[in-house]
């Protein structure tokens, strides 16, 4: 086939036949473009005169005189981030639902949430910590893992360090981790007769108070963890204690006094 050289890529013409009638016509056909090539072509054919329109119209004004391997993905990569449509286009998305807060518990460990804290450096065998916290109270446990542990696994630690001190709660608020979400896990909640709230996908401030929460175990633990941050695991049982003996902003009292309704001796303690 007759062809000539562009700047970016090798140009052969060809007859191509319309399928609703005879007629021929010719048709650009650029068999190796390069990408930043491809990238000014597809420009200059949506300047002022192509009116900035979508993938469509620009696809079918483009096919008018040229084609090329791939050409509808390097369009709509084109169109999808040309800063000109950014800034001038309407949104065609339907629009985000209503928030949908949480429920406000009556009683202390009657909604509660939990989280992971992962990937930390390891420490007695521990390289994760399951946080915990009652959203009436503001009480939190906080329980070192061998590493991501497994439906099974998590629903255990419940049982060891939740279930068996405060009961069961009516409502467990996580995020959409395997182990929320498997079927062993619904099941058993099923079972016990607790209703899973999790949270919305890439929006973790839906379990905003966990993540306050570990927040402010992470802070701890860089104020007081070793050079080597290889004893956090043995620093937990002394900030959860730390954790439950502040005063909470939104209670104005203790997460202790909150629990037990009793004045004990949390602030004789805490100058240890």
């Amino acid at each position: 086939m007759p062809g000539r050289r562009t700047n970016f890529a090798k140009v052969c013409i060809f007859p191509f036949r319309l399928k609703m009638g005879c007629s021929a016509i010719e048709i650009m056909f650029i068999s190796h473009p390069d990408r930043a090539g491809k990238k000014r072509f597809v420009c200059v054919m949506t300047a002022n005169p192509a009116g900035h329109f979508g993938l469509f119209k620009t696809m079918h004004l483009i096919l008018r005189d040229f084609w090329w391997p791939k050409i509808r993905k390097d369009v709509e990569k084109y169109v999808n981030t040309c800063p000109v449509c950014q800034r001038s286009k309407i949104r065609r998305e339907k629009p985000s639902g209503l928030l949908h807060p949480l429920p406000t518990p009556s009683r202390p460990w009657e909604i509660i949430s939990a989280d992971f804290i992962t990937d930390l450096p390891p420490s007695c065998g521990f390289t994760t910590i399951l946080v915990v916290v009652d959203l009436f109270t503001k009480l939190a446990h906080f329980i070192p893992c061998e590493g991501l542990p497994t439906a099974k696994e998590t629903a255990d630690l419940f049982l060891q360090h939740v279930f068996r001190l405060h009961g069961l709660p009516k409502s467990l608020v996580t995020d959409r981790g395997s182990q929320f979400t498997s079927r062993f896990w619904k099941a058993l909640q099923k079972l016990l007769g607790i209703d899973s709230r999790l949270s919305s996908a890439h929006h973790p401030q839906t379990d905003g108070q966990t993540e306050r929460t570990n927040a402010t175990l992470e802070q701890y633990l860089r104020c007081y963890v070793n050079y080597q941050q290889d004893n956090w695991a043995s620093l937990l049982p002394l900030s959860e204690f730390a954790y439950n003996n502040g005063v909470q902003a939104s209670t104005k009292e203790t997460p202790f006094f909150a629990n037990y309704d009793s004045g004990n001796r949390e602030a004789q303690l805490s100058c240890w």
